[in-house]
């Protein structure tokens, strides 16, 4: 179960919150000594409640009402003797159907793809390098609603530092 929620940055006031059940399932294929297969699918509904202060036509608390789902494939691969380097290449589907209102058959596709390596440098340190790209594209429904941003690419890149303790 998930509960999300979005508040205005300059008055504070609650603009959007949704309630979204969720399922998931994740499933590891054994390929090699020291590769792997991981498959995750999903599927989600959100229920989403806009605050509006004003009554204006065409606008509505539910038009963000969706069904997602999704399905990633990760192939890990472990390197050096202690598995300390493992590099992972990932590839994802994920579908958002809306289903009320306006955007009631609007259907956004968004499709990534990126690869990963994570050297463990110690049992307490381990850095990681990541880099992904992201596309979506909807249907005329969703051009017609959201113009010039009813497609993506984009590039998204980055580092992380882990420091890991067990007591």
């Amino acid at each position: 179960m998930e509960y999300d929620f979005l508040h205005s940055q300059f008055s504070g006031d609650k603009m959007f919150d949704a309630v979204a059940p969720s399922l998931g399932i994740q499933k590891i294929f054994l390929l090699g000594e020291t590769t792997f297969l991981m498959m995750n699918g999903g599927i989600k509904y959100s229920a989403t409640n806009k605050k509006i202060s004003f009554e204006a036509p065409g606008i509505f608390a539910d038009d963000g009402d969706n069904i997602q789902s999704s399905l990633t494939f990760s192939l890990i691969q472990t390197f050096l003797e202690n598995n300390q380097l493992v590099l992972s290449p990932t590839i994802g589907l994920t579908n958002t159907y809306y289903l009320r209102n306006l955007h009631e058959g609007r259907n956004d596709l968004i499709l990534v793809a990126g690869l990963s390596a994570m050297w463990q440098v110690s049992d307490l340190f381990a850095l990681q390098l990541f880099v992904n790209y992201s596309s979506m594209s909807t249907n005329s429904i969703g051009d017609s609603l959201l113009g010039p941003s009813s497609q993506f690419g984009a590039f998204d890149y980055g580092m992380s530092l882990s420091a890991n303790f067990q007591f």
